[in-house]
C-alpha cells in the first residue's frame, strides 16, 4: 500500500511537471519577439491619402492579415485572418478607417508612419485606436458588437475594452511597438 502511494504520489509530480513546461512553451511561444522575416525592408511609407489612392477604397488588392495593437494582439499571432473591404482616410480630422470583410472596423485617429512591408503593414503610432467587430459565428446586432480602444496619453497607453466572456489585460501594450502591426 505504501508504495502504491508513494507510485501515485511521483506520478501526479510528473503530471504537474508536465503541466508547467506546457504552459511555460505556450507562453513563450506566443511572446517571443518577432523573428528575422519581420525585419525586412520598407517597401514604401505612403502618407493615408496614397495609402487610400494605392488601394482604393476598396482594400480588396491587400491580403488579409493578423492584427496587434502597440504589441498586444488582437486573439493570437496569425490566429485571425482579417481582409481588408474598405479604406476611408478623412483628411479633415486625420481619421484613417479601415474596413473589414466581417464587418470589423479599425479607426484610427492620427496615425503617424504607415510603412508597407513585404509581409506586413505598420503604423508607428496614433492618438487613438479603435477595434469593433461583432461576436464571431454571432447574429451582427448592438450586444454582439466588442470593441476595443486604446488611447496615448503622453507616454502612456490606456486600453479599455466592452467585452464580457473574459477580461482583457493591457499588460502587453508597448509604446515603442507599433500603433498598428497588420502581418499577412
Amino acid at each position: 500500500m505504501l508504495v502504491q502511494i508513494e507510485v501515485l504520489r511521483k506520478m501526479i509530480y510528473y503530471i504537474i511537471g508536465l503541466i508547467i513546461v506546457i504552459i511555460v512553451k505556450l507562453y513563450f511561444g506566443f511572446n517571443k519577439p518577432l523573428s528575422d522575416e519581420f525585419k525586412s525592408e520598407i517597401l514604401c511609407s505612403p502618407t493615408p491619402e496614397e495609402f487610400v489612392n494605392k488601394y482604393g477604397e476598396n482594400g480588396s488588392y491587400l491580403k488579409g492579415g493578423t492584427l496587434c495593437f502597440y504589441g498586444h494582439w488582437f486573439g493570437r499571432p496569425h490566429d485571425n485572418f482579417h481582409e481588408l473591404k474598405r479604406i476611408i482616410y478623412e483628411n479633415e480630422s486625420n481619421i484613417l478607417r479601415l474596413t473589414f470583410s466581417e464587418n470589423e472596423v479599425l479607426t484610427i485617429y492620427n496615425p503617424v508612419d504607415i510603412s508597407e512591408y513585404p509581409n506586413r503593414i505598420t503604423i508607428k503610432d496614433a492618438d487613438k485606436i479603435n477595434w469593433q467587430w461583432y461576436s464571431y459565428g454571432e447574429i451582427q446586432i448592438e450586444n454582439n458588437l466588442f470593441y476595443i480602444e486604446i488611447t496615448r496619453v503622453e507616454d502612456k497607453l490606456i486600453g479599455k475594452t466592452n467585452t464580457t466572456w473574459y477580461e482583457e489585460k493591457f499588460e502587453t501594450l508597448d509604446p515603442t511597438k507599433p500603433a498598428i502591426l497588420w502581418i499577412e
